[in-house]
């Protein structure tokens, strides 16, 4: 949600003192090898395009 706010990942850490961690903590997760976030985004890009590209075609059920 913090891309629709208008915030980074930094400023959304730095400015919530509910979490229960700090923004070097949350850029440790980001740098993992082990998550393929280009992977992830990508999926997800897709995902997204697919469900607006059926809502507005053609074919859609008229309600």
């Amino acid at each position: 949600m913090l891309p629709f706010q208008g915030i980074n990942l930094a400023q959304g850490v730095v400015s919530n003192p509910a979490l229960d961690f700090e923004k070097d903590a949350a850029y440790d997760f980001l740098k993992n090898p082990k998550h393929n976030w280009r992977k992830f985004m990508l999926g997800l890009v897709a995902l997204v395009t697919r469900f607006f590209d059926v809502q507005t075609s053609e074919q859609r059920e008229k309600v």
